[in-house]
């Protein structure tokens, strides 16, 4: 009876019973699961893990593949925005360039300009001074030809009386009174050529400065006239210089404009890449990532019995 009693106590005892030392920690849930069943779950739950694994693996390498390729087009454009600054160093070079020759010319101009403006006022002397001359000319003439008018009625009145010089008015004059007139009248006639003789010299003298003032004036025509033509000449260069650097800035915007996209485009490309590298580190720390250290997990999942703990057992008789 003692024997039958004791043994259906030991059948009543739950399988996780501590003898002795240990205690039993058990967290088991759901039904019991034999041995067979239990390794062909965790066989299957192996391979579901080892597929996911696979599947994170190939994430991975396609990841790396975008980080590859977007590395190899963030290159390239590293390469093509290096360029496009040598181009537009390159550009801003020929544009202070262009800026100095045009510089440059817009002085030549001012001086041409300076230059022209002088000779016009030199010009409109000159021609103020021709006009003053013409008129003494014409004044000159006006006196002489009066003087010769006087000179010609005078020697016609001579000739009528028969006074062709001082001495035969003297000798053919029939008293004194009629010798003193005619031989005043001689002096006059003399002093009337000498009058007409200082008046011509006068006139000839006025046109030859006449002509020396015409030839001053020509000269000076001729000098604004090439004037003028360096004028038109810078002018066309201050135009073709003014319109290159309106072309080299324009190119020059076209190239900044470039490069802005280059950079923006480049900027886009670090992102894709780092949240490549962010794709990745979430993939490699998941909780279906292989073990690397941390509190351990149950080997399966809804079991997790521990039937006997770690130490001595059934009074110490077993360890």
């Amino acid at each position: 009876l003692a024997a039958a009693l004791l043994a259906s106590l030991l059948l009543a005892m739950p399988a996780s019973a501590s003898w002795g030392y240990s205690e039993e920690t058990s967290t088991q849930t759901g039904d019991y699961v034999n041995s067979d069943d239990a390794e062909a779950q965790r066989q299957q739950e192996i391979a579901e893990a080892n597929a996911q694994k696979a599947q994170r693996e190939q994430q991975k390498a396609a990841y790396q593949q975008q980080i590859n390729d977007r590395q190899n087009d963030l290159d390239k454009l590293k390469a093509e925005q290096k360029e496009l600054q040598n181009k537009l160093a390159g550009v801003s070079g020929q544009k202070q360039q262009a800026q100095a020759v045009k510089a440059s010319l817009d002085a030549d101009l001012d001086n041409v300009l300076g230059q022209i403006s002088t000779l016009n006022l030199q010009i409109e002397a000159m021609n103020e001074s021709i006009k003053m001359t013409e008129e003494d000319i014409a004044a000159s003439k006006q006196s002489i030809n009066e003087q010769i008018s006087l000179l010609r009625k005078r020697i016609l009145t001579s000739y009528k009386a028969g006074y062709s010089d001082a001495l035969s008015v003297v000798l053919g004059a029939d008293s004194y009174y009629d010798s003193l007139v005619r031989t005043r009248v001689t002096e006059i006639a003399d002093r009337d050529k000498d009058i007409i003789t200082e008046l011509s010299a006068e006139k000839e003298e006025l046109e030859e400065k006449e002509t020396q003032l015409k030839d001053e004036q020509e000269k000076l025509e001729q000098a604004n006239e090439a004037l003028e033509e360096n004028k038109s000449s810078l002018s066309k260069k201050i135009s073709a210089a003014s319109a290159q650097i309106e072309d080299i800035s324009l190119l020059e915007k076209q190239y900044q404009s470039d490069l802005a996209a280059s950079q923006q485009k480049a900027k886009e490309m670090e992102q894709e890449i780092a949240a490549a590298y962010a794709s990745i580190a979430n993939l490699s720390s998941s909780t279906n990532s292989e073990y690397v250290g941390g509190e351990m997990k149950w080997p399966l999942p809804n079991y997790s019995t521990i039937s006997s703990s770690y130490g001595w057992r059934f009074n110490g008789t077993d360890f």
